[in-house]
């Protein structure tokens, strides 16, 4: 690489690039626009031994520090392109999931619309499995394209050498999701259209506005992370501009100017107090840097 400052930024706030609105400061970051400019990346890392973090929309993240001095942020954004192949779509990890939407009802693709409202990109959403009123992102999907990290070699690979469990993806340690390759139904637009408006309006009753993670905590087996917190008479519980949600307790919101260290005290005292009052281990939901 000639100049590794034409592709990587530095001392960059990440405050707009994760959906709580933390502010956070990366030292080196890029947006590679596409495989050789991810490369590059790769190899300025391992060069200056440094840690790699992909970003996607930071819908599920929280930057726990105020500045990351040795990590590489690689935002996957400019992989954006959606396409359709026979009876099945190719969407890359920078798609979110109302352009996918969107796409949908253009097209008359039918079978997404439960992921209408996540606030997430494909590629971080396949990376946790996503999913919401009983459906799962993985259940769609049937190949994965993926950069190995030590190799460098981009291959396809079949969903069914692929564990998927609630919330996470198992296997894919040094591996970048370029793009899902998903099964598609079909519908009429009318009838697509409805379904997510339903979605969206469920999800306007049940969820807080305002800058949060969205889910914090996995729900534990046969029972519900927010009920438990809420027993425990948390919502609304705050420290500085970080609070429990008083609409939904596995919800934490940022005011304004909470900071990350707020976040995870909040998060370590939902814990505890369940821990104490049920006997039951939270076990998070969002991804802590």
């Amino acid at each position: 690489m000639e100049d590794w400052r034409k592709i990587i930024k530095e001392n960059i706030n990440m405050k707009n690039m994760n959906t709580l609105k933390i502010e956070a400061i990366a030292k080196y970051y890029s947006e590679p626009e596409n495989i050789e400019r991810l490369k590059d990346c790769i190899n300025f890392a391992k060069k200056n031994d440094l840690e790699i973090f992909i970003l996607g929309n930071g819908s599920n993240i929280i930057f726990s520090k105020d500045y990351y001095e040795d990590t590489l942020f690689i935002n996957m954004k400019n992989f954006k392109k959606i396409q359709r192949i026979e009876n099945k779509i190719v969407v890359e990890a920078g798609v979110k999931s109302k352009d996918l939407i969107n796409f949908c009802i253009k097209n008359e693709i039918s079978g997404f619309e439960f992921l209408a409202g996540i606030p997430g990109s494909i590629g971080g959403m396949i990376k946790m499995n996503a999913g919401a009123f009983g459906r799962e992102i993985s259940e769609l999907l049937d190949e994965l394209k993926i950069f190995d990290i030590n190799s460098y070699e981009i291959e396809w690979i079949k969903k069914e050498s692929i564990e998927f469990k609630y919330r996470e993806l198992i296997g894919l340690d040094k591996k970048i999701i370029i793009a899902g390759k998903f099964r598609v139904s079909y519908s009429s637009k009318n009838i697509i259209k409805n379904k997510v408006k339903e979605f969206l309006k469920i999800r306007k009753k049940k969820q807080p506005s305002g800058f949060s993670a969205g889910s914090i905590f996995k729900n534990p087996e046969n029972n519900f992370a927010g009920k438990l917190i809420e027993e425990c008479n948390l919502k609304g519980f705050s420290i500085n501009d970080a609070f429990i949600s008083e609409k939904h307790a596995n919800f934490i919101i940022n005011k304004g100017n909470a900071k990350g260290k707020d976040i995870l005290k909040l998060i370590e005292i939902a814990k505890n107090k369940v821990k104490n009052k049920f006997g039951i281990d939270l076990e998070e939901e969002v991804k802590i840097v």
